[in-house]
């Protein structure tokens, strides 16, 4: 698997370059198309036998790699793919930054293959690395990650995208005394 790491990490380059040249052009669905069309191009060319078994497009009714369609060039290892070619669509057509180009890969059948829904995700730096668990609460997370940077939660500093679904984070985060960096949805 970790031969893979490489030409995977440079098709969600590829992904986020095809999209750049339209930032700010106001239509997400043309930006998820040019990610989506660059990191399915990409993908068929490495020496896999993919099977995309995660993605987002349903959800929001954009471009996207259909979950169950085939991936790769029909050599190499089996593996389950996980994919969001934007993240953060809006952001992009409305040429702000903080947008990101997401894969996850692991063997065929490893990887759950769950409804379409929007899922939480906590990224820490290396020095935080291995403290998170997302069956903990964000509070016992972020006291975590306090502790294993040696720092007082008020020293923490959250980034989150401002929407509806994240408010109680946002406030959870807050009382705790955490700084919270809500990024624009436009």
């Amino acid at each position: 698997m970790m031969s893979l790491a490489w030409p995977l990490f440079r098709i969600t380059e590829q992904a986020a370059l095809a999209a750049w040249p339209q930032t700010g052009c106001g239509d997400k669905n043309r930006i998820d198309g040019l990610a989506v069309t660059a990191m399915r191009q990409a993908l068929n060319d490495i020496a896999i036998r993919g099977r995309i078994v995660i993605g987002e497009g349903e959800i929001d009714h954009a471009p996207m790699l259909w979950i169950g369609e085939e991936v790769g060039n029909g050599e190499g290892p089996e593996v389950d793919i996980a994919v969001d070619p934007i993240e953060g669509t809006r952001m992009v057509a409305m040429g702000q930054s903080n947008a990101l180009a997401v894969m996850a890969f692991a063997p065929r059948g490893s990887l759950l293959h769950a409804p379409d829904m929007y899922m939480k995700k906590l990224v820490v730096n290396r020095q935080a690395k291995g403290v998170i668990n997302l069956a903990l609460s964000l509070t016992d997370n972020l006291r975590n990650v306090a502790r294993a940077l040696n720092k007082p939660l008020e020293d923490l500093r959250m980034v989150t995208l401002d929407k509806p679904r994240l408010k109680p984070a946002i406030t959870q985060a807050t009382q705790l005394g955490v700084k919270v960096f809500a990024l624009p949805r436009w």
